[in-house]
């Protein structure tokens, strides 16, 4: 880690100069001669956060649709696209098999070092509490999205000293540790005397729904904590059981508090985004906007239900793509040539409420899975409500279908679903048009630990509970 954590320091400074929003005015409070404003550290910490989640064509919007076979990408001159996620498994050292795990490293690097710095220090004990709660909660953020990438793998919790070499905690480990940062920023969020706004400007995090308020993210907070013990509840090495299905339960409802009866599109799109602008100066674009060698399966075209407005994103590409003898001819709205500056979520409604029916079913609530996968199957697709469930098997079939159709090309969440109940199997494979790469597919591999996180420890890359 030693090696991956050095660059920290430097990558703050260079992040000066593709903040999210270099146009708008800072509003934080600090002390005379400090070196960098909250707003510059803050703006550089998210800017890194969002180059953390991809830059094309290695981007964690992308990855997971590919690996859960809902997506191609086509390169006649690469194949590790193909070849990594379908024949082989994911080389360490290639760019598939590191898949932005320095990056993350980075962004929560620049978080942490926000702490010691005299901007932070020296706000009132309100704003410092609503600033470490509201960073604490983008450092799960980046944690959740490692812990999504890596399946069983485990992952390193950075130390607070810059030049400490953490363990790589074994998966379950990793989990609790995130799940205990989310309830620290939660505790902080909901002290007494915390401010009720960020004391500077989020960009992103007000597009659609006000995320840097206290409220807000308080919400964010808590759909990040349910997500993270429904995989500790379901985990395939140390699953937490009920426990972790009742405590995923009461941060969803917190999540989703003040949710109308009946959500529509609108509220089920409401979550923090990152923002892209691929025009100059900050010339940074939406990474898999206007990928024309990005598709959608055949197998993923032809499942939609007839009706579902979904099906609408849905366009015929102008050219047929080839390589590797696979071949699309759909994409979707995402991958046009006009959505380089289009948003992308970071943790919207629509998955708090898969992530609650799933709770809900955990603890044999059918009535109430049903409710909450009602919501996006009407709200998103159109589509006239299931009746009520009354088996297991009923549950997952409706909620992988809206995993798959409500948040491709949004991350890892239909990949996540279907390695957490047993749903990608060669049986999964071998129906029409998925991708399959014979006797050796490798189904749902795991990204590995990267190559270089590998040197940096002499080889030992083994998991420690602890």
């Amino acid at each position: 880690m030693r090696k991956l954590t050095a660059v920290a320091g430097a990558a703050l400074i260079a992040l000066t100069g593709c903040i999210d929003n270099p146009m708008t005015r800072s509003t934080d409070n600090v002390v005379a001669g400090s070196p960098q404003s909250l707003q510059t550290l803050v703006s550089g910490a998210l800017g890194q956060t969002r180059a953390a989640a991809g830059v094309a064509p290695t981007t964690y919007f992308s990855f997971g649709a590919i690996q859960a076979r809902d997506a191609l990408r086509l390169d006649p001159n690469d194949n590790r696209l193909t070849q990594e996620f379908f024949v082989t498994t994911p080389d360490p050292s290639s760019f598939i098999g590191s898949a932005d795990w320095a990056r993350t490293y980075v962004a929560l690097r620049a978080i942490t070092s926000i702490y010691e710095q005299p901007a932070f220090t020296s706000l009132s004990s309100g704003d410092q509490a609503i600033t470490r709660g509201f960073l604490n909660t983008v450092k799960g953020l980046n944690y959740v999205h490692l812990a999504e990438t890596r399946d069983t793998v485990g992952f390193v919790i950075l130390a607070k000293d810059p030049s400490a070499l953490p363990p790589i905690l074994c998966k379950p480990s990793a989990l609790a540790a995130v799940s205990a940062l989310l309830d620290s920023a939660y505790a902080d969020l909901t002290a007494s005397g915390t401010s009720d706004s960020v004391p500077f400007v989020a960009a992103g995090y007000n597009l659609d729904g006000n995320y840097s308020t206290k409220a807000g993210i308080i919400r964010f907070n808590r759909g990040l904590k349910g997500k993270i013990e429904i995989m500790r509840a379901t985990s395939r090495q140390s699953p937490t059981g009920q426990a972790g299905f009742t405590a995923a339960l009461e941060a969803l409802d917190i999540a989703l508090a003040g949710a109308p009866a009946t959500p529509d599109a609108e509220y089920l799109a409401e979550g923090p985004y990152y923002l892209y602008n691929s025009a100059a100066p900050e010339s940074y674009p939406n990474p898999i906007g206007g990928d024309v060698k990005l598709g959608l399966s055949d197998n993923f075209v032809n499942g939609y239900q007839a009706g579902d407005a979904r099906e609408s994103n849905v366009y015929t590409v102008a050219t047929v793509q080839q390589a590797q003898g696979y071949s699309f001819t759909k994409s979707y709205v995402y991958t046009k040539g006009d959505q380089l500056s289009t948003p992308m979520a970071q943790l919207r409604n629509a998955e708090l409420y898969l992530l609650r029916a799933e709770a809900k079913l955990g603890l044999n609530d059918l009535a109430g899975a049903t409710t909450d996968v009602n919501a996006v199957h009407v709200g998103e697709g159109q589509l006239a409500p299931y009746a009520d469930f009354t088996t297991r098997d009923q549950a997952l079939a409706a909620l992988n279908y809206e995993y798959r159709y409500s948040l491709i090309f949004e991350g890892w969440q239909h990949l996540a679903f279907m390695r957490r109940y047993g749903l990608l199997t060669q049986a999964f494979v071998a129906q029409p048009d998925v991708p399959d790469g014979g006797a050796t597919d490798p189904l749902n591999q795991a990204l590995p630990i990267p190559a270089n996180e590998a040197t940096a420890r002499n080889g030992n890359i083994a998991c420690t509970a602890s």
